[in-house]
């Protein structure tokens, strides 16, 4: 698991304890074994695995939310359109912001005023 993807899920691990949440990402996110994450903590390697477990669900969870979501804005989507996410400088997303207005379609062929 990535960084990124951790932190996407702590805010749906509001009954985790900081300690629990330190835990299960010295695991997941820095490969650490379990045993030696309980050592540190002074808690049984099975406690560990439980944070790790709750962890690994509520990302799951959350990864599986993102694909409903992704889905659901594919189906509002002109014939022919993609969704796509990147990472730019900021004129040059600002150049394709325009040409994506511009190739917009009004709506049952209204124009828009």
């Amino acid at each position: 698991m990535s960084a990124a993807e951790f932190e996407a899920c702590i805010p749906f691990l509001q009954q985790l304890s900081e300690k629990r949440i330190a835990a299960a990402r010295a695991v997941l996110v820095d490969g650490e074994k379990p045993v030696i994450v309980a050592l540190r903590y002074q808690w049984s390697r099975q406690a560990v695995n439980m944070c790790v477990n709750r962890l690994w669900e509520t990302f799951e969870n959350y990864k599986a939310a993102k694909v409903r979501e992704f889905e659901a804005n594919l189906i509002k989507l002109p014939e022919g359109w993609e969704v796509a996410t990147l990472a730019a400088p900021k004129h040059v997303l600002q150049k394709l912001r325009v040409e994506v207005e511009a190739a917009r379609t009004p709506i049952d062929g209204i124009e828009e005023q």
